[in-house]
């Protein structure tokens, strides 16, 4: 039969008991803040890999721009130096445009392509700035293929759309024509992207 405890034992045990407890409490304390240190780095590395990942979009974006962009001008060199070689850097173009085709593929139609306006389909011949001249292909997938001058080959495709009675062409690096509507007796009026005015007579 176990002894009684005597008066001091009994003290020291009531003494000893407020530590037991406070070491606990320190424990789950330090436990709890591992694991929201834990929590603290995860985020912290997330956002890291965000940042990277966001980086390098926007620097493959302003490569892949300014590649077009200098594909482009080879090609209308070409096509005015009448090189066969122009054909193959056309389809090449048409593979970094606002659309892209893919091999035996057709353009991917652009968005809400089924509610434009189809008294736009069709080619218009356009005046900017006086002598500068172009004829445009408004097309139903929401394309638009602008062929400069004399030439028999489109040297940019863009895409348009309508929005608020207007008529808006997006060239590949963003910039953006806007159209007057309504369209009256087969021509229309607009601002060209650089700010000037521009004239279009519907093809006949």
């Amino acid at each position: 039969m176990p002894m009684p405890m005597t008066i001091k034992q009994l003290a020291a045990e009531a003494l000893s008991l407020p530590r037991l407890i406070t070491r606990l409490l320190l424990a789950g304390i330090v436990a709890v803040s591992s694991v929201f240190a834990e929590s603290t780095y995860e985020r912290e590395q997330k956002q890291l890999r965000d940042q990277r990942d966001k980086a390098v979009a926007d620097a493959t974006r302003a490569l892949n721009a300014r590649y077009q962009q200098s594909l482009e001008q080879v090609y209308r060199r070409a096509v005015q130096a009448k090189d066969a070689t122009a054909e193959a850097i056309k389809t090449e173009l048409e593979t970094l445009g606002p659309f892209r085709l893919q091999p035996g593929a057709t353009a991917t139609p652009a968005p809400g392509a089924a509610t434009l306006p189809r008294t736009m389909l069709g080619r218009w011949h356009v005046v900017h700035i006086g002598e500068h001249r172009a004829k445009w292909d408004f097309k139903e997938d929401g394309t638009c293929a602008i062929t400069p001058g004399t030439a028999q080959i489109p040297d940019k495709f863009c895409t348009w759309s309508k929005a608020k009675g207007k008529i808006e062409v997006r060239y590949p690096n963003g910039e953006i024509t806007v159209l007057d509507l309504p369209i009256r007796a087969g021509k229309l009026q607009g601002t060209h992207k650089d700010g000037g005015r521009l004239w279009l007579e519907k093809e006949k």
